[in-house]
């Protein structure tokens, strides 16, 4: 994806089951600004 996009792995509490991998990818915008997206801290 290089420098101009980043890339998402997995999904969220919205997304149907073929997405919740962590082995799903995706790409976005180094800029891009969304609501849905975030880390979550486990042990």
């Amino acid at each position: 994806y290089g420098r101009q996009y980043r890339v998402l792995r997995g999904g969220g509490w919205f997304e149907t089951a073929d997405f919740v991998r962590t082995t799903t990818r995706n790409a976005t915008s180094d800029t891009a600004a969304n609501d849905d997206l975030g880390f979550r801290c486990a042990r």
